[in-house]
């Protein structure tokens, strides 16, 4: 580097020959968000969360996979890039998938997938919606040393544009276990019943309209006893109506009466 001031009006002669500069550098590159042990990676990476949310209808336990999708290609393999996977539970963070490289991931369906956990919900009438939380951290290791060959350089700068590592997360549903129940069996003298709400009372059902446990509407029978078949018909003769016979259709009997009141069931005739 120079100076040179000219005054008057002499003549002056400027000649400067070509130089050359050259800068070493040490032979290690930093790069950023890379971490020398896992320990400070866990304590320092900002996690990503995510929730799977799940609603009862006809299933009792839903199950499912959690897995990792790349999404473009990239200079920085899956040896490089480490991921850790914790639950949430009770606002605190249990590991389900210990710190590891992507390539030592499970392969999912494709070779650019690959499986983070396997879990599950359950669910019930009382328990009907159900929510997991997850929070995952990933980090490329400090071992990346070999950039490539970029060749000679002409005329510029050598500008080496940062890479990335680009996935998404994915949730798979792999087994849906259905309730299973038994359709409802009749005891003897027993009838199936449903409730009228226009007469607002139970009545008689029908094999077709007895129950439907996928829109929640109950089996309900109930028992016939003859010594309990009471007449309350309006001539004011109560009392128990005898020799009652139990028929598929319900009750004959024989009498004047025109309203019998059976236990749980009113019926009229």
């Amino acid at each position: 580097m120079y100076k040179i001031i000219l005054t008057g009006d002499k003549e002056n002669e400027l000649q400067a020959n070509p130089f050359e500069l050259h800068l070493k550098e040490k032979n290690e590159i930093n790069l950023e968000k890379t971490y020398t042990s896992d320990e400070e990676a866990l304590k320092e990476v900002p996690y990503f969360e995510f929730s799977v949310e799940g609603k009862y209808k006809t299933s009792s336990k839903l199950n499912y996979n959690i897995y990792l999708e790349e999404i473009e290609e990239s200079k920085i393999s899956r040896e490089l890039v480490k991921v850790n996977l914790t639950k949430v539970i009770s606002n605190k963070e249990q590991e389900v998938l210990k710190t590891t490289k992507v390539s030592d991931l499970e392969t999912y369906e494709k070779e650019n997938q690959r499986i983070l956990y396997n879990d599950s919900m359950e669910f019930s009438k009382y328990s009907s919606n159900k929510i997991n939380t997850y929070r995952l951290r990933s980090w490329v290791i400090d071992t990346i040393s070999d950039f490539g060959d970029y060749g000679d350089i002409e005329g510029g700068s050598l500008i080496i544009e940062p890479e990335t590592y680009k996935f998404r997360i994915n949730i798979a549903v792999e087994e849906i276990e259905k309730d299973i129940v038994n359709a409802p069996v009749l005891l003897d003298n027993m009838i199936p019943v449903v409730y009228d709400e226009v007469k607002e009372s139970w009545v008689k059902a029908t094999d077709d309209n007895w129950y439907n446990y996928e829109e929640k509407k109950w089996a309900n029978a109930v028992t016939i006893d003859n010594t309990k078949v009471l007449d309350l018909s309006g001539n004011n003769n109560h009392g128990a109506i005898n020799n009652v016979t139990i028929t598929e259709e319900g009750a004959e009997f024989k009498g004047s009466a025109t309203t019998v009141n059976l236990p749980g069931l009113k019926e009229e005739t």
